[in-house]
């Protein structure tokens, strides 16, 4: 009878289930195909960005539409961090008349908020950099053309691969470079077509360059906090902070805080709830094992996704140089995913 009411006995069902949880995870964070599949969902949900935003922003500012994105990721993210402590507590309570367990798992807990206290100032570059890059990308798309911003913005690869190479101490190969310059030029062939030259959209050209940078610095931060913290940490303070730095500007601006229409919540929910609660946290998981420069490379297929999502659900055409243009993407990716820069964290 002693034995069959031991801790052991008691909690076996819960062990079996946490060993089969910890099998999962483990398979998930081994397996490379695994980990370019959950990216490309991630990017896939992250490409239906631009269709929100156009839905939106028919009654909200873009202000407004990144506000509402982050604030809404804050609750979804706050309430789920929530029920982990919750759970978590509830586990304690479970076996608290085991005091060694009990106290290695206060331990643990107080580990776990040294850790976030001891990365707080990089949470918050992480928060910034992607704040800048939402607000700059969106004023560059009012004061240049959709074509110019995009293919701009689309130098992200560049500057991840810098910035990896400068603070991650990453190394790329000759075959990720072809593939990243082939990847590139085929989205520069999606947009040449639109693409125009003057002095009076230098501003908002300039604007769509330095996105690229600050989305390139929430990459490489995001890389070296996946290494650290979960991703439910790393979002939730990434969405906190954003949501501090928009607020001040639509007060100042005088801009609409919530939308007015059903239609408007529908546009701003998907945003969040698809675009980052999915699809950013999606792309946050697979940095643990591919590096950020692939993962930027990777972006560019956003595009070409959006430019079938839009004929799909808007019914706008696509062009012979969408196609030659998603085509030569797929070529430089395979180069890019087949390197040896995209494989190296799986060595590590």
């Amino acid at each position: 009878m002693k034995n069959l009411l031991s801790p052991k006995v008691l909690f076996a069902p819960r062990a079996a289930n946490s060993s089969i949880f910890v099998k999962t995870q483990l398979f998930f964070a081994s397996s490379y195909f695994v980990q370019i599949c959950l990216l490309f969902l991630g990017l896939f949900a992250a490409s239906f960005a631009s269709i929100f935003i156009y839905s939106g922003e028919q009654e909200l500012s873009s202000n407004s539409t990144v506000f509402n994105r982050f604030w809404i990721t804050t609750i979804i993210y706050g309430v789920w961090s929530g029920f982990r402590i919750f759970r978590r507590n509830s586990q304690d309570l479970e076996i608290q008349t085991n005091v060694y367990s009990a106290n290695g798992r206060s331990q643990n807990l107080l580990t776990k908020l040294s850790n976030i206290n001891k990365y707080f100032l990089t949470i918050i570059i992480v928060g910034l950099c992607f704040s800048a890059n939402q607000l700059i990308w969106c004023w560059s798309l009012e004061h240049t053309s959709i074509a110019n911003s995009t293919i701009l913005h689309n130098l992200t690869p560049i500057f991840t691969a810098l910035g990896a190479y400068l603070f991650l101490n990453q190394r790329f190969d000759n075959k990720f470079l072809l593939g990243m310059l082939i990847a590139i030029f085929g989205a520069i062939i999606m947009e040449v077509e639109d693409f125009s030259l003057g002095f009076e959209r230098f501003q908002g050209d300039l604007a769509a360059l330095l996105s690229a940078m600050f989305y390139s610095g929430y990459l490489v931060a995001m890389e070296k906090l996946r290494n650290q913290l979960d991703i439910v940490n790393i979002v939730l303070g990434c969405c906190i902070v954003g949501c501090i730095v928009v607020f001040p500007l639509l007060l100042i601006q005088q801009d609409s805080l919530f939308p007015h229409t059903f239609h408007a919540w529908l546009s701003v929910i998907g945003l969040a709830v698809v675009c980052q609660v999915i699809g950013q946290a999606l792309i946050a998981y697979s940095l643990m094992t591919i590096s950020s420069g692939v993962v930027a490379l990777s972006h560019l297929l956003c595009p070409c996704m959006s430019a079938i999502e839009a004929w799909l659900i808007f019914n706008q055409g696509l062009s012979i140089e969408n196609l030659v243009g998603f085509s030569t993407i797929l070529i430089g990716l395979y180069f890019g995913l087949s390197s040896s820069a995209a494989t190296k964290k799986q060595y590590d």
